[in-house]
């Protein structure tokens, strides 16, 4: 509810679900994380999850950084989105065996991050990170999904 020139204006609440993969995960407050996440239907979106930070929290385990999660949220006249329910699909742990490995997942991530304005949907970027993340790619295979990736910008 908002209160507008004295009265109580009502913000109908609309719930979405959606595939995503997580780019970012930043503390906010005192027990809540601000997730980045390149969905298939709504493109880059922040989300808030509130309560992620606790120990005891459900969401916090399938926020980790470049998995592939279902994802629920709602909007209702607030700024940021809030989560309220995640699911990992995908983890690909291979990604974090080597350090090498590492540093090109964290790369690929920050690319996308910073090259992709918020908002921006394209189902066939999403399906080329969800991709790229569940293959073990050669440097051949890199040199094609960079090029990919250029092609959506």
């Amino acid at each position: 509810m908002i209160f507008e020139n004295g009265t109580i204006k009502f913000v109908p609440t609309r719930y979405y679900t959606t595939k995503g993969v997580v780019i970012k995960k930043v503390s906010s407050g005192e027990s809540d994380f601000l997730v980045r996440v390149l969905t298939r239907d709504f493109g880059k979106i922040d989300l808030i999850a509130k309560g992620a930070r606790r120990p005891s929290a459900k969401l916090n385990s399938h926020l980790d950084f470049a998995n592939h999660d279902r994802v629920v949220f709602f909007k209702n006249g607030e700024r940021i989105p809030t989560m309220i329910d995640a699911e990992s699909l995908d983890i690909y742990p291979h990604w974090f065996l080597d350090m090498s490995q590492v540093d090109t997942v964290i790369r690929i991530m920050r690319t996308v991050d910073h090259m992709i304005p918020l908002g921006l949907g394209d189902e066939s970027l999403y399906e080329t990170i969800v991709t790229f993340l569940k293959g073990r790619p050669s440097q051949e295979d890199l040199v094609l999904y960079t090029k990919n990736f250029l092609d959506h910008l």
